[in-house]
């Protein structure tokens, strides 16, 4: 396998070495250039074409979320932000994504020093999880979940999501629109970033999103966000009502987990779609196979369209989706849903 080729983009020269070092000791990661500011950084990018790029955003000439913008305009490439700035649930950190960046990573300091090995390790784990790649074809996977849509009106969607969500889920709010039934979404997402993370989003797409919490009751037209570093369970309330319970699962092993909350859904759901976006790893499958025997419908996100298409790549190979489609169909294709009324009420 060959290494991840990254730039490095910071205005400090003791930053760009500093990096350089945490990087290059990673084994698998290649530093092949390094930039001073946003102008010399798109010029960079569009010469060396890197796997990786690791934007600052305070810079002379050209400030970062400028040169992130300038160079995704040039060269297919991954951003990650590493900023002073970044800190969980800060404007910044959400001007970042929409900028295009796929992951920030604060520069985490104390009165004297960034702290340099936390710096390291959460930026390596992030540039190794925004390189992921789909294998180059797929075997046909011998049992496949054949359910072309759902059987009666839908009762409500779950969404799994993770590297590169904030861009992927804006993209399918804004497809998909207002909807006539819940829908909840378990974005890999620590603590505290989750509540911005949903103010974000309705800002984005003016409609109504909001961070869960125990008890809520799930309503129609609404897209709640799971808490981060916890876990969404959908419950039954008075009169069947749909309800939220927010706890971590200890058996999970990343927070909030899809596949916790697809298994949920499948026990009390009785038209239930699942939705598996961009990201690392294979959350998300076996709740999807529990849709599969429930009959209820897989949307999953084309890999070759995905950020990390490991999520989405492992549902497809272990039969558990539907259709396969890009995110703007898949927001569509529930809008569709949405509006059949030939669909049984029962």
């Amino acid at each position: 396998m060959s290494r991840i080729r990254v730039l490095i983009v910071d205005d400090s020269g003791f930053m760009r070495l500093a990096l350089k070092k945490l990087l290059s000791d990673a084994g698998d990661i290649e530093v092949v250039g390094e930039a001073r500011d946003g102008r010399q950084a798109v010029q960079l990018a569009k010469t060396l074409k890197p796997d990786v790029v690791t934007m600052d955003l305070e810079m002379p000439e050209l400030d970062g979320l400028g040169a992130t913008k300038a160079v995704l305009e040039e060269v297919s490439t991954k951003i990650i932000v590493v900023s002073s700035l970044t800190e969980p649930g800060t404007k910044a950190t959400f001007d970042a994504f929409a900028a295009g960046a796929v992951d920030v990573v604060a520069k985490c300091s104390t009165e004297l020093s960034i702290d340099l090995a936390q710096l390291g390790k959460d930026l390596v784990e992030k540039i190794r999880a925004c390189s992921e790649r789909a294998p180059p074809s797929r075997r046909v996977p011998l049992v496949r979940n054949t359910v072309s849509g759902p059987r009666r009106r839908v009762d409500m969607v779950v969404v799994g999501v993770s590297t590169g969500g904030p861009r992927t889920v804006v993209e399918l709010l804004k497809a998909a629109g207002e909807l006539p039934f819940p829908v909840v979404i378990a974005q890999h997402m620590p603590p505290v970033y989750t509540a911005s993370f949903a103010q974000n989003l309705a800002a984005e797409t003016g409609l109504r999103v909001r961070e869960g919490s125990s008890g809520m009751s799930l309503d129609p037209r609404t897209w709640t966000v799971i808490p981060g570093g916890t876990d969404g369970i959908v419950g039954l309330g008075l009169g069947g009502s749909l309800v939220l319970s927010v706890r971590t699962d200890p058996a999970a092993t990343i927070h909030p987990n899809a596949d916790v909350l697809f298994e949920s859904a499948a026990r009390v759901c009785r038209s239930a779609v699942g939705v598996i976006l961009t990201g690392m790893g294979a959350d998300g499958t076996q709740g999807a196979l529990r849709f599969r025997e429930k009959q209820f419908p897989v949307l999953v996100q084309e890999p070759s369209t995905c950020i990390v298409p490991g999520m989405p790549g492992s549902a497809i190979d272990h039969g558990a989706a539907s259709q396969v489609l890009t995110v703007p169909d898949i927001g569509r294709r529930l809008a569709d849903w949405a509006r059949n009324i030939s669909l049984e009420h029962g």
